[in-house]
């Protein structure tokens, strides 16, 4: 037999603003159903993040319920941190009006799916919130040996659905993989976008099958958008296929040290070749500049770019011109020559950390402000602080 596994659809993210990606994020859904029924599957997983927002909008929501009903497959979803938003109690979730309306049932502890296959769900926790459990004697694999060993569903094929963050793909989390007791034969997990292929780790399998469409700049345009097509056999995981969707084409190109003239036949060649696509594609342009490059220079080059796109009819051509910038490092030789006193800075700012947090007596309050410190530390540019801000705001709930 077969399931499907898909993760954070985000239905009803109006990217940019735009409503054509908010019809995207369904059209990649719709697709996924389509594969499901393709392949004829016998039930789905979601892992969460199946809406962009706790509070979907009416259309996303009849649409949403019109998808599920017609694929007529049992879906099984847990609930991610978009899905929830904060302290929300379980009523207020859009899963529980799906639920209501189609044949989708949300997985909080364990659901039996047959006389042989039973899911457990996780839905989103913070780290903060796992590590203060930790710290009071609830690590999470005992939270989940308890969940395992308490629930009265058969056991011959365990499913475990989670949508949390792990050291081996987000090296700031406070879990591992081997924090997931070995009991669970699958091991779904959600949040991460970035697909990865999936992991044989001993006698299971650890999956991310990643966002369905594009969400955050950093996400890696050149990683294909998909499912996991899962085929079970005596019990065992027997083969994982994945199956691409065919999401817009999202183009990024570098502009480094080249004239204006050489920029408008590039941008020019560009929109003829993806001028036949089905869906507008997505620009995305990094100007890449000499760190010695002055603010007016800087303004200049944005502005004669943004002419371009506008006296051409180019930016017509484009659903959405993303435009960013990307500092170029100086070289070994001239790094070497500040070492020092880059060196004496990083021992500064170590010794500012340790200051303030030395004059914090709350413990809930240093924990996080550690985790945070530890975060940015962890990144290499403020764009990604900036996006890692934007996409972790429970790291801010004091």
């Amino acid at each position: 037999m077969k399931f499907l596994h898909i993760s954070d659809t985000h239905l009803g993210y109006q990217q940019y603003g735009l409503k054509e990606r908010a019809q995207d994020f369904l059209d990649a859904f719709k697709q996924a159903l389509e594969i499901a029924k393709e392949e004829k599957v016998e039930f789905i997983i979601h892992t969460g993040d199946l809406f962009h927002t706790k509070r979907p909008d009416n259309e996303t929501l009849v649409q949403t319920i019109k998808l599920i009903k017609d694929t007529k497959i049992p879906i099984y979803a847990i609930e991610g941190n978009h899905d929830k938003e904060g302290h929300i109690k379980k009523s207020d979730s859009p899963l529980e009006i799906l639920k209501e309306a189609t044949q989708l049932q949300i997985v909080r502890s364990a659901v039996q799916v047959n006389d042989s296959i039973s899911i457990f769900g996780v839905s989103y926790t913070s780290s903060h919130r796992l590590k203060m459990s930790s710290q009071e004697g609830k690590s999470f694999s005992k939270i989940l040996e308890e969940l395992y060993y308490n629930a009265k569903v058969p056991k011959e094929f365990v499913i475990l659905m989670l949508h949390l963050e792990f050291k081996e793909t987000l090296p700031f989390a406070f879990l591992s993989h081997q924090d997931i007791p070995p009991m669970f034969d699958y091991v779904g997990i959600g949040h991460l976008h970035d697909r990865q292929e999936p992991i044989k780790d001993g006698n299971r399998y650890i999956v991310y099958p990643g966002s369905t469409e594009y969400t955050q700049i950093l996400e890696k345009s050149d990683i294909q958008k998909g499912v996991y097509i899962v085929e079970i056999d005596n019990s065992k995981v027997k083969n994982i296929e994945f199956k691409p969707l065919n999401t817009r084409k999202i183009i990024k190109l570098k502009i480094n040290n080249t004239t204006v003239e050489e920029i408008e036949k590039i941008l020019k060649e560009i929109a003829e070749k993806y001028e036949n696509e089905e869906k507008k594609v997505i620009l995305k342009l990094v100007l890449e500049k000499d760190e010695n490059l002055k603010d007016y220079e800087k303004i200049i080059l944005k502005k004669d770019i943004e002419r371009i796109l506008e006296q051409n009819k180019i930016k017509d051509k484009f659903l959405h011109v993303l435009k960013e910038e990307e500092t170029i490092k100086k070289n070994k030789a001239e790094n070497a020559i500040e070492e020092d006193s880059i060196e004496k800075m990083i021992i500064s700012k170590e010794d500012l950390f340790k200051d303030i947090l030395s004059k914090i007596d709350d413990s809930e309050v240093k924990d996080k402000l550690s985790q945070i410190i530890n975060i940015v530390e962890s990144v290499e540019s403020e764009q990604e602080i900036n996006q890692i801000i934007k996409d972790h705001q429970e790291l801010f709930e004091f």
